[in-house]
């Protein structure tokens, strides 16, 4: 998860077991309907967190932040379980 913030580099984008596509869609799925269009044009979990600060502000993106790690966690999970991972 710290590719998300910046803290690691980003990993390869087309590949599916990096985890940036998960963040990705579950950035997507967190944000307002009429956000969701504008979240299509980033190309990184990274953007599409950087975008997250701006439309939330840092208020209450440690806790979005926090959503979303747990979220991606029980994904990750259920992709072991299911053996895909």
């Amino acid at each position: 998860m710290g590719f998300v913030a910046g803290k690691k580099p980003a990993p390869a984008p087309d590949n599916p077991a990096s985890g940036d596509n998960l963040v990705r869609s579950l950035l997507i799925n967190s944000v307002e309907p009429w956000l969701v269009e504008g979240m299509y044009f980033r190309t990184t979990a990274e953007e599409m967190w950087k975008a997250h600060k701006e439309i939330y502000g840092e208020k209450i993106i440690l806790q979005r932040f926090m959503n979303l790690k747990k979220a991606y966690g029980n994904a990750m999970e259920l992709l072991e379980a299911c053996g895909m991972n």
